[in-house]
């Protein structure tokens, strides 16, 4: 075996089954004009990015940034300091389960899997 060969064998390994990128570019394409109406309404209720983003490890042992819509707003409070409230759009977004659409994104660089849901949040392996 030349060295090309353990290259080749690597890349193959890490990237993502092509079941994956297809499942994934599928459901982006049917899901988009609603993933485009709920960025413009985040956009519209509260200043802040469209994306939250919560640090996972994935089960290759990698860190990422999986996407989420924000659905929550840090308001000052005079009695508690900062206060998390949930927006309008997040309660709807919430109760119809779609905030976590954007991680289509992330099983489209590799980063996470359609098919399986073993991951770790990074502040429980540290």
């Amino acid at each position: 075996m030349g060295q090309g060969d353990s290259t080749r064998r690597r890349h193959a390994v890490e990237a993502p089954p092509l079941t994956e990128l297809f499942t994934a570019s599928a459901l982006i394409l049917l899901t988009l004009p609603l993933m485009i109406l709920v960025a413009v309404a985040i956009k519209c209720e509260s200043q802040g990015p469209i994306f939250s983003r919560t640090e996972l490890i994935s089960p290759r042992g990698r860190r990422f940034s999986a996407l989420k819509f924000r659905s929550t707003v840090c308001e000052p409070s005079p009695a508690r300091g900062l206060v998390i409230r949930v927006t309008f759009v997040g309660s709807i977004i919430r109760f119809l389960r779609i905030e976590n659409l954007p991680q289509l994104l992330n099983v489209l660089r590799g980063e996470m899997s359609c098919f399986t849901w073993h991951l770790d949040q990074s502040f429980f392996l540290d």
